[in-house]
């Protein structure tokens, strides 16, 4: 059991953020706490990290973000592999 553990956290130490695209729908756009939840079951990774990660991966057109307009506050952000259309 502790090396599984220990197995788990060397992953996270070295996961690149294109392992990260796989959690990332295609289409169906969803919110970074979603994509966080996966990303520790499968990854053992922080939020944080996953933040970071996902932002590389924007900055790579390789995941796009989509703002979905909410009154009297910020936009909501998802994120899809496929840009925003409208």
């Amino acid at each position: 059991m502790d090396q599984q553990k220990a197995a788990q956290k060397s992953v996270s130490k070295t996961i690149e953020a294109d392992a990260l695209v796989e959690l990332v729908p295609l289409i169906g756009p969803v919110r970074i706490e979603r994509i966080a939840y996966e990303a520790k079951r499968k990854f053992n990774l922080g939020e944080k990290k996953v933040r970071t990660l996902l932002d590389i991966l924007v900055s790579e057109q390789k995941v796009f973000r989509h703002k979905f307009p909410r009154p009297g506050t910020n936009d909501e952000i998802k994120y899809a592999r496929t840009k925003q259309t409208v």
